[in-house]
């Protein structure tokens, strides 16, 4: 079953051990996707307009099949693998949004321990933050 990053919460994606991109053992990453505006002001309820969009567009976002690429869980895994040289600032444009992603510091990583069955999952050094942002003008969904 897919698991979807919901909007304007704070959630952990967990990247397996995945030796073919460097990453040597199983990482959880904080992760946030915001609609417009919320991060800065957290009382302001999204538009149902943007609730659409991003109801929509989550598949592509955060959920892997068989058929999509996986915006989110593609940079969790090039940063893991590029630590040092990854930017700290990114832009993924899809059909109908744009995600502007974020890289900062995580403060949780002295904090939790977590674990998959008996094997330790590290958390990342960093969070990222996405602004979901929808194209305007598109179809009503």
């Amino acid at each position: 079953m897919a698991h979807y990053l919901s909007l304007n919460r704070a959630d952990f994606l967990f990247v397996p051990a995945q030796e073919q991109f460097g990453i040597s053992e199983p990482h959880a990453i904080q992760v946030m996707i915001y609609s417009t505006g919320f991060r800065s002001s957290p009382q302001i309820e999204s538009s149902v307009e943007d609730i659409a969009f991003y109801f929509h567009a989550q598949p592509e976002i955060t959920a892997p099949s068989s058929n999509s690429q996986v915006a989110v869980e593609n940079i969790m895994i090039a940063h893991l693998s590029q630590a040092c040289t990854f930017p700290k600032r990114v832009i993924i444009e899809g059909a109908t949004y744009i995600l502007h992603g974020e890289r900062l510091p995580c403060e949780l990583v002295k904090e939790l321990v977590l674990k998959h069955g008996e094997e330790n999952v590290k958390i990342a050094d960093d969070k990222w933050i996405f602004e979901f942002i929808p194209k305007r003008g598109m179809k009503k969904l």
